[in-house]
């Protein structure tokens, strides 16, 4: 494909990845792509989606996902970002 990693690829629109990338300015804009919610890149780059997979796997069974440890201001732009 020609694509030199590390690449990120989210689900959204166009204006979303720029809230999110104006927030977040460290982050390479070169390497942030977006997917509309037909995961057609998802899929065209090999990636499952989470209600996709087999829940009694021992991988799913066995992750465990936690809040990030984020300072109030890191809380409130999460949020500020999200709610957009």
């Amino acid at each position: 494909m020609g694509i030199g990693g590390p690449i990120f690829v989210s689900i959204g629109d166009a204006v979303k990845l720029n809230t999110f990338l104006d927030a977040n300015p460290w982050m390479p804009r070169s390497q942030m792509f977006v997917d509309d919610y037909s995961f057609d890149t998802y899929k065209a780059v090999g990636f499952g989606r989470f209600d996709e997979v087999d829940k009694e796997s021992d991988a799913i069974k066995n992750f465990k996902m936690t809040a990030p440890e984020l300072g109030f201001k890191e809380w409130m732009n999460y949020f500020g970002v999200v709610n957009k």
